[in-house]
């Protein structure tokens, strides 16, 4: 069993390889974990078998990659605000459409 990263009190069951009788962590999971993984979020024990299973999986490793990617490319996005009065006009052309 390990911790769930976004609530400590919920406990997810890990499988098992049997052979070795050690846990095996999934695709899936890895896949469910790979942003609390980036946020450094991921509890020592979780994180390793995360490390592990990326070393091991090419598909894993490659949409790791491709997140990586996105982040990369979104964080040199600029953030503009908004035009003066933008929201007030889309409320109002939101309101006209709906009392149509």
């Amino acid at each position: 069993m390990r911790l769930s990263p976004h609530d400590p009190n919920v406990t997810i069951p890990l499988q098992t390889d049997r052979a070795a009788g050690e846990p095996r962590t999934t695709c899936r999971q890895v896949v469910e974990l790979l942003s609390d993984y980036l946020d450094g979020a991921l509890p020592a024990e979780v994180r390793a078998r995360v490390v592990t299973h990326l070393a091991s999986c090419r598909g894993c490793a490659t949409y790791l990659d491709q997140l990586l990617e996105v982040v990369r490319r979104t964080s040199s996005l600029r953030q503009d605000n908004p035009p003066t009065g933008l929201y007030d006009r889309l409320r109002a052309t939101f309101r006209d459409q709906r009392d149509r």
